[in-house]
This record gives C-alpha cells, structure tokens and sequence, in this order.
C-alpha cells in the first residue's frame, strides 16, 4: 500500500509538493552542478570548480572544449576556468562546490611549468599540483567578486581522512574576501569544525546530512556549538540527496527534533526561554540560509 501511494505521488510537481508545501522549504539549493531550473523556481543550484577532479590534461582538455579557445598558456587556462564560473552565476547559481583538500599558496611559476609538461602530446594523464592550486586560486576570485559562497565538503564519506576539515586551514586564512561554507560539521571530526567556525571569521557551518548521519552527535555537538560559535553561523539542515525526494521531509523531521531537543535542554537549564529559542531555531533554519547564499525575499 505503501509504494502504491508513492508510485502515484510520483508525477510532474512532486518536487514542489513534497519540498515546498509538505516541508514547507521555501528554496531548496542543489548540487548536481546545475546552475538554473527554470521550471521550478523554488530551485536554486551550486556548481564545481572546474578543478574539482584534480589538474591534469583532462582538465585542459575541458577548459577548451568549454571556452572554444586553445589553451596555451596559464593566463589562458585561467581565463577559461573563470569565464565558466561566471556563466554559471550568470545563469543563476548561487554559489560553488569543491571537495575539501589541501591547497597550497599559488605559484604561477610552478604552475606555468606544469601546464607546459601538461600540454605535450605524450604526457600521460596525471595530476599536477600547482597548475591545480593556481587555477584553485584564481576560481576563488570569482567567488570573492561575485560575493557567492564556496561550499566545502568535509568529513564522511569513503576514506573520511582525506576530507578532514582542518585542510580548509591551508587555504580558508589567506583568503578572507572569500566565504567558505562547511559541510556536515566535518563529520565524525565535529569538534574541529566547530573551533574552525569558531576561529575562522569567513567560515560558516552547515550541519547537512548530519542528522541522518546521526542525531545523537549531531544533538550532542550542536549543544557545545551554542558555547563556541556565533548563532548567526549555523545551517541546521539540509537534505543532501540527489533522489527520493520524499527523503528529505525525513530528514527535516531528524534535523528539527535534534533542534528541538537541543534548544529545549537550554530552555530547562535557563539559559533561553522560550522565545529566544524560537529565534535561534528560525535563525539555524531560515535566517542564516538565506543570508549565506544571498536569497533575499527567495529565502522568505
């Protein structure tokens, strides 16, 4: 009976039904590396740095084949790589996406050296890593001029250790013109992402897919949040799901009781009263959402 009902529901306008008038969720941002759903205004996407996958000849390939020019030179592949970012928010994104990972400070001279190795005909595909923290540097100056957000996954997810948090140290302080949102608190790393919230003023934290992860630590680290980083930081919720859309009014539910608990053991202490927590809970879910990726009246 119960796949029957979803089979049925399964029509043109589930998404609306099931996002904005079952959730109530006024805009939902995506990350399939689509910037615009025209027919569907209650969606708004995020797109990858084109040096998500690394930097190799693949990556010059794409960056040509994308600009229609032949990339020649570093300024060139540059160019190119900022020229589709920008067509992006063109379009209508309302921020980026990179995968956390270490990125040292650009060398262009470095990087120069590599895009020239990359360039020969017999180069084998490989990864190259200043031509990537060079073309890494110049994506972040598009987010920095467009004012958008760069979201950062951390934490679960295959071999977590390399998407500890704690590499956003090696490019989140040298660029403070650029805002950084991090993903599900790090996950299982929890305690030093809330201190990187904490003691990085650019960095926001976004406890998506935290909650189905598990509400326990999600209850127990949003507690010790509260002590640590400004309340006008924190994304209490957000689905991450690429399918089964009705997943995410689940996941809503896990995300508020965890609020709700939380804010209602502050309540008992004495630390909030009733109305203060109602503010703190419509600014994890609304207000911070809304502010961090520019939503303006989209964000109610």
């Amino acid at each position: 009976e119960f796949a029957d009902k979803v089979k049925a529901d399964n029509a043109p306008g589930l998404y609306q039904r099931v996002l904005q008038e079952r959730c109530n969720v006024r805009c939902s941002i995506t990350c399939t590396g689509q910037a615009a759903f025209p027919d569907d205004p209650g969606l708004r996407g995020i797109t990858f740095f084109p040096t998500a996958q690394g930097a190799g000849r693949g990556l010059i390939t794409s960056l040509a084949e994308g600009s229609g020019t032949e990339i020649r030179t570093l300024e060139d592949a540059a160019h190119a790589a900022q020229s589709a970012l920008r067509s992006d928010l063109e379009a209508g994104a309302v921020g980026f996406k990179i995968r956390v990972s270490r990125h040292g400070p650009p060398n262009p001279q470095a990087a120069e050296a590599e895009l020239k190795e990359a360039l020969q005909p017999s180069q084998e595909p490989g990864n190259f890593p200043a031509l990537r923290d060079y073309l890494f540097d110049r994506c972040l100056d598009v987010a920095a001029e467009a004012d958008v957000p760069v979201a950062v996954h951390t934490g679960y997810w295959g071999d977590f250790r390399q998407l500890d948090p704690k590499l956003m140290f090696s490019f989140a302080p040298r660029r403070p013109d650029v805002r950084f949102d991090m993903f599900h608190l790090g996950m299982p790393m929890v305690r030093d992402a809330a201190l990187m919230g904490k003691s990085l003023a650019n960095v926001t934290l976004n406890l998506c897919w935290c909650a189905v992860i598990s509400q326990i630590q999600t209850k127990r680290m949003l507690d010790e949040i509260i002590d640590l980083v400004p309340l006008n930081k924190i994304i209490a919720f957000g689905g991450d799901y690429r399918a089964a859309v009705q997943k995410v009014y689940g996941h809503l539910v896990l995300a508020r009781e965890v609020v709700a608990a939380v804010l209602a053991d502050r309540i008992d202490a004495g630390d909030f009263d009733r109305e203060y927590a109602l503010e703190v809970a419509r600014l994890w879910f609304h207000d911070n959402p809304s502010w961090v990726y520019r939503l303006g009246n989209e964000g109610g």
